[in-house]
């Protein structure tokens, strides 16, 4: 049985707007899947800084109360520790953006993008 020419165009149609529906369907999981990468690279990294720094406090803490007792001053060792910390704070801040910015910024492109890759 032949098809008429409004039926052919009306199928076309439905195909069509099947197609864009698929496609706003995957481009929707696709976003959601990034996200949901995105967010549990952000909260283990979250936890590994946590992690790192408590253990860092209490071996400055040690370092600190070792000076301390080295020293016959408890308050020289921790003055020791907070110039030390002070120091390395303004190299940060000097090499923050050579250093830290721009890694972070390509390693999380490179998290959004690798998938597009893999695809």
């Amino acid at each position: 049985m032949k098809q008429t020419f409004s039926e052919i165009i009306s199928d076309l149609v439905l195909n069509l707007k099947t197609y864009i529906n698929s496609k706003i369907d995957l481009y929707l999981l696709t976003s959601f899947e990034k996200i949901g990468k995105l967010f549990s690279t952000l909260l283990s990294s979250i936890i590994l800084i946590l992690i790192s720094f408590f253990c860092l406090l209490f071996i400055t803490i040690a370092l600190a109360l070792w000076l301390g007792s080295s020293l016959n001053n408890p308050a020289e060792g921790f003055l020791l520790i907070g110039i030390g910390y002070f120091l390395l704070g303004i190299i940060f801040i000097i090499f923050r953006k050579s250093l830290i910015d721009k890694r972070i910024i390509k390693s999380i492109l490179q998290s959004l993008f690798n998938q597009e890759k893999n695809n």
